[in-house]
């Protein structure tokens, strides 16, 4: 399920935030960032922060998403569905 959170797309799954789409108008691309990200693998070391918990990817056009990424969003929903 898809709301708007904190100004951004967020995406819920079970109640649990998943992933959100965010920009600032001071940077050419954007973030997918995944509020469990540090529990994603991640061995292309493409998911980027230092937080405790969030990690995000910068998409500059659709050239840049790699399909085999697509694994991170299914792997966010795993993570919140052992919850």
């Amino acid at each position: 399920m898809e709301r708007i959170k904190w100004g951004n797309l967020t995406f819920v799954y079970n109640e649990n935030n998943i992933a959100s789409v965010y920009s600032f108008e001071t940077i050419s691309y954007i973030n997918l960032a995944f509020f469990k990200g540090t529990l994603l693998p991640n061995p292309k070391r493409l998911l980027e922060g230092t937080g405790k918990g969030i990690r995000h990817v910068k998409i500059h056009s659709e050239k840049n998403i790699n399909k085999k990424q697509i694994i991170w969003i299914k792997e966010a929903i795993k993570l919140n569905a052992k919850r």
